[in-house]
């Protein structure tokens, strides 16, 4: 929660002190000829759907895969695990994997 307002606050006091080259920065894609609009939108859109086709899926199954080995943990150690001994549950287990 810090580094985020801490993230804001310093965005605001840059905003602040450089008004002028931070208008210039956030309307960088209204300055662009067609060709580099489509271009543009081009990337943009292929990186939106590398995220979505790739990334989220990726994530997802992280995740399902994270409270498997909370959920194992729990079992053996009876209580709810440490992030240290979460740590090295999967490092052990992807080890075995190997």
């Amino acid at each position: 929660m810090r580094e985020v307002l801490a993230e804001h606050a310093a965005r605001f006091v840059l905003i602040a002190a450089f008004p002028r080259l931070a208008a210039r920065v956030r309307r960088w894609p209204t300055r662009l000829r067609p060709r580099g609009l489509a271009v543009y939108i081009a990337v943009n859109t292929a990186i939106g759907f590398a995220l979505r086709a790739w990334l989220v899926p990726y994530l997802k199954d992280k995740t399902v895969q994270l409270e498997q080995a909370k959920t194992d943990l729990r079992r053996q150690l009876g209580r709810e695990p440490t992030d240290e001994e979460l740590f090295a549950y999967a490092k052990r287990r992807r080890a075995g994997e190997d």
